[in-house]
């Protein structure tokens, strides 16, 4: 039985909730997928913990290394985990799951999934469902619910104002009371916790863009869905549980930390430069509200970074062992 979905999920030194998430999956009623497991984590450890819960846990699977994806065959395991050669960002370790599965040809979706969510048994199957009815719709949402609060909305999907470089989650804090299952409303994004991807959508579209590393690269995406007449949807019957972090782990979780400062501000620049240059003239004055932020929490360093990063938002830097 070929696989109809690929689950694809990221582990950066996440192994517990990667197994968590995984326990979740196969607990779905849908039975054709496989789960891919790109481990993108700073040592070893992580992807050894996995396998060692696997074989302890009875999981069918199977491991490979990046490097030898071109000459593998399709394995028939359920979950297959896969070492990435060097942690490239979140666009990259998924692409190489979504490169590999495209040379077999024989899938219909593709389910882009944070490793700190775990879903229902009928999640999958609502996506699909969706999916199948309107194939106008390149990209699913789910209804993203607080992990540690289930009754609470993390969004529905979300909206992004280009004059300031600013994305804002819909429904994000609400009670979850239905309020957004029976309405059509307008959304400029997926959020990237929960991305169902049909695979005409990345036939035209192409893969998720690397550039980013960390931070836009759904928007990116759907915005290039967008240019090519791909439309995004969002399924209120597929419920996911995010824990909202975790995914990303270590000190750039914290919303003030430097790496996070870093692409929120060179990404905000790039995806403006790309779809909406036109909105260069208020982006740039907007950072004065960063500025004053790190002048009162004595960031100094970062008000350099700020105008390094304006000069030249291509540039690569280095960060606590990530690669900018």
């Amino acid at each position: 039985m070929r696989p109809e979905v690929y689950i694809v999920l990221v582990n950066f030194n996440g192994h517990a909730d990667t197994q968590e998430c995984i326990t979740s999956i196969l607990k779905s009623r849908f039975v054709r997928y496989q789960i891919i497991v790109v481990d993108n984590s700073t040592s070893p450890a992580s992807l050894d913990a996995l396998i060692s819960w696997g074989r302890q846990s009875a999981l069918d699977f199977s491991v490979l290394h990046e490097r030898d994806l071109p000459q593998s065959a399709q394995p028939s395991e359920r979950v297959v985990f896969i070492r990435a050669l060097e942690n490239r960002g979140f666009a990259a370790a998924n692409n190489v799951a979504l490169r590999w599965v495209a040379r077999f040809g024989d899938y219909r979706y593709a389910w882009l999934l944070n490793n700190d969510c775990t879903i229902e048994p009928d999640t999958l199957s609502a996506l699909i469902q969706s999916a199948a009815a309107d194939a106008g719709v390149g990209i699913w949402g789910s209804k993203l619910l607080m992990y540690y609060r289930p009754d609470v909305l993390q969004g529905v999907g979300g909206l992004y104002n280009p004059w300031f470089g600013l994305v804002r989650e819909i429904g994000a804090g609400e009670p979850d009371r239905g309020q957004w299952d029976s309405i059509s409303f307008h959304l400029d994004y997926v959020i990237g916790a929960s991305m169902f991807v049909t695979r005409g959508f990345m036939d035209e579209v192409g893969l998720m863009e690397e550039d980013y590393f960390l931070y836009y690269e759904e928007l990116d995406w759907n915005l290039r869905g967008k240019e090519k007449d791909w439309r995004i949807g969002y399924c209120s019957a597929a419920r996911v549980y995010h824990k909202m972090g975790a995914s990303i782990n270590g000190p750039e979780k914290k919303g003030n930390s430097e790496l996070a400062d870093f692409y929120s501000v060179r990404n905000r620049i790039l995806v403006t430069r790309r779809f909406f240059p036109y909105a260069l003239s208020t982006l740039y004055p907007s950072f004065l509200k960063f500025i004053l932020n790190r002048i009162r929490l004595k960031q100094f360093g970062r008000i350099g970074m700020l105008f390094r990063i304006m000069l030249h938002p291509r540039k690569h830097y280095v960060f606590k062992g990530h690669k900018a």
